[in-house]
């Protein structure tokens, strides 16, 4: 069951959205910086062969093929899809934390609904074996998505968006394939496409996830 978090605001509270872009994003450009580095200095620990570039010779060739061998194992520095993918803001104040993130790699990504991270790409097929990706289809505002043929009430969302004046919209994900990759029926994507909150339905007080998504404190929504 998801959708434990609890409000964090506090009254008289500073935070707002261009507050948290450091916050967030920081850590990430340091942890990304370091696997760069790291995936560099292994290469330049190489030992170039004497016969790498002989043409036209058994040497030559055995060389390039031991030595491609070799950068065989640096592949994750042109494919390092947890650099590129898994980037995560556990622990932002504009985040309602619900259950533990994935282990944090630079080579692999695995998808997950844990807020806090990119949502986890989806294909929505059409008619006519058609089919489109589900970011196609996310609001420049925030995206509640709503998985699976039962269609949660979500109408507490829609009215505290309105009263709060937050571009909010409502994107109706049916095919079972979504539940078995989000494992959760409501998901609440940013406009950057990161997970805010999660939940199997909405909660009583949906206006306490917004005030926090967007970083209102109680005392700045009663001025």
């Amino acid at each position: 069951m998801h959708g434990n978090w609890r409000p964090r605001c506090k009254a008289g509270g500073e935070r707002t959205l261009l507050g948290s872009y450091e916050r967030e994003r920081k850590p990430i450009a340091q942890r990304n910086t370091i696997a760069a580095r790291l995936l560099t200095q292994h290469v330049g620990n190489l030992d170039i062969p004497p016969d790498l570039e002989r043409d036209y010779d058994e040497r030559g060739v055995t060389a390039r093929a031991r030595f491609g061998g070799q950068l065989e194992v640096f592949r994750g520095q042109f494919a390092s899809l947890g650099v590129q993918l898994a980037a995560r803001y556990d622990g932002s104040e504009i985040i309602c934390p619900d259950g533990a993130p994935p282990p944090d790699d630079p080579l692999e990504y695995r998808p997950s609904s844990v807020p806090g991270g990119r949502l986890p790409h989806l294909w929505i097929h059409l008619t006519k074996g058609k089919r489109r990706s589900v970011f196609d289809d996310l609001h420049a505002g925030f995206t509640l998505l709503r998985i699976g043929p039962v269609r949660r009430n979500v109408d507490a969302f829609r009215a505290a968006a309105r009263e709060r004046r937050i571009p909010l919209q409502v994107l109706d994900v049916g095919e079972d394939k979504a539940f078995d990759l989000y494992q959760c029926r409501l998901l609440l994507v940013r406009p950057d496409q990161h997970i805010a909150w999660r939940g199997d339905h909405a909660p009583q007080d949906a206006g306490a996830v917004l005030d926090e998504v967007v970083g209102i404190s109680i005392r700045e929504r009663s001025l």
